[in-house]
């Protein structure tokens, strides 16, 4: 009867170190899977992002004239299909900058006028921030805060745009 009950007590026993060791343990993977989990939001978003920069790009790199809005610069109409394209994947845009300067030379870091004769050829950078907040599925906001920056250069030239599927 003795050997019964110590058995008893040895299994009583295991079971709370178990019980223990996972409560020592189930948090810190709980926070290993999240953030994992903000690592995937981070690097989707960075990737939404860095396409919406060049579909943006592509366009201010041709000939669009033809294309604008009355009363519509070249650079405004940039800015606004980043955002477009921002919001068709599901990128929030309050908050949302979006810049183009010159991206090198005397002139760099400051505007580019898309539609200045003077910057034919020349290289321009297009940034957009976003704020971490537009693309987290966190509701606890980790990464409260923090931005998402992405930039590339381009050059301006003069490709016609045709929208005819003929």
């Amino acid at each position: 009867m003795a050997n019964h009950t110590h058995a008893r007590r040895a299994k009583r026993s295991r079971t709370a170190a178990a019980a223990t060791e996972f409560a020592v343990v189930a948090p810190v993977l709980a926070l290993m899977y999240l953030g994992t989990c903000e690592i995937g939001q981070a690097t989707a978003g960075a990737t939404k992002v860095a396409s919406a920069i060049r579909e943006g790009g592509r366009l201010a790199s041709m000939d669009f004239s033809g294309k604008l809005l009355d009363g519509q610069t070249a650079n405004a109409k940039i800015e606004r299909d980043i955002l477009v394209f921002l919001e068709a994947t599901g990128v929030k845009t309050e908050g949302v900058t979006v810049s183009i300067e010159h991206a090198k030379g005397e002139q760099a870091g400051t505007e580019f006028d898309l539609a200045s004769e003077a910057n034919y050829l020349q290289l321009f950078r297009i940034t957009v921030t976003v704020p971490y907040r537009n693309v987290s599925a966190d509701p606890v906001n980790l990464m409260a805060g923090q931005r998402i920056v992405a930039s590339t250069v381009f050059r301006r030239g003069r490709t016609p745009v045709n929208y005819d599927l003929d």
